[in-house]
């Protein structure tokens, strides 16, 4: 819905664009952890199935977050009327595309004696690699804050607070979720991801904000003074 509403305001900036597309994959994204979850709360014969199912599609959609993640970072860094989107999208989506191939190895989740859906090999690889895509954009933002001044700068710095707050607040939730067993924790984390978008949507969109206000202050001034 956000991510719809700021591509419209102007279907030109490539920044929206990008945060148009990063809006479709976090909602797939949630669609699949809500299934997972549906799947485990209503049980029956091959509720094990099914979870393992949605759990392997929900990891394979996020592998998609941080290539829409990068594409956001990189229209904002570059210039505005440059195609980033034709020109780098395809290479960062195969990127994407091999990393969530994990999720479907044999070993992402093996069964045994003790839970059956015991975290693999793959599982970590795939927990890996994201974290070193995270790594790379967080040291791109960084690097590039420095370089502008303005809105972009102002940019640059809400998605780095969005990100990394995100970030360490996910990480703090799952590891005291697997940690306790309290799996309200890991779900919770959903909350944490939901609240750093709207909040990155807010600073792609805070200029827009200020300008309405801007008019409205201007015509409710003019107002007054024909009023007076």
């Amino acid at each position: 819905m956000i991510g719809t509403t700021l591509y419209l305001t102007n279907r030109q900036r490539e920044t929206y664009k990008a945060f148009l597309l990063f809006s479709c994959v976090l909602s797939l994204w949630i669609a699949c952890v809500l299934a997972a979850i549906t799947a485990g709360v209503n049980g029956g014969d091959n509720y094990i199935t099914n979870v393992i199912f949605w759990l392997r599609a929900n990891t394979a959609v996020s592998s998609l977050a941080p290539g829409a993640l990068l594409l956001i970072v990189l229209c904002i860094i570059n210039n505005p009327y440059y195609k980033i989107l034709s020109k780098t999208s395809f290479f960062i989506l195969l990127i994407c595309l091999a990393i969530s191939t994990t999720a479907l190895r044999d070993d992402f989740l093996e069964p045994d004696q003790i839970s059956p859906l015991t975290r693999g090999n793959s599982y970590y690889l795939h927990a890996g690699l994201t974290g070193v895509f995270y790594t790379v954009i967080g040291v791109i933002t960084w690097r590039s804050i420095g370089s502008y001044t303005g809105l972009k700068r102002l940019e640059l710095q809400y998605i780095a607070i969005a990100c990394g707050a995100t970030a360490i607040a996910v990480t703090l939730l799952n590891t005291l979720g697997n940690l306790t067993g309290l799996r309200v924790l890991n779900r919770s984390s959903i909350l944490v991801i939901v609240v750093g978008y709207l909040f990155m949507g807010w600073a792609l969109a805070h200029h827009r904000i200020f300008n309405a206000r801007q008019v409205l202050a201007n015509v409710a001034h003019r107002g007054g003074v024909l009023i007076c």
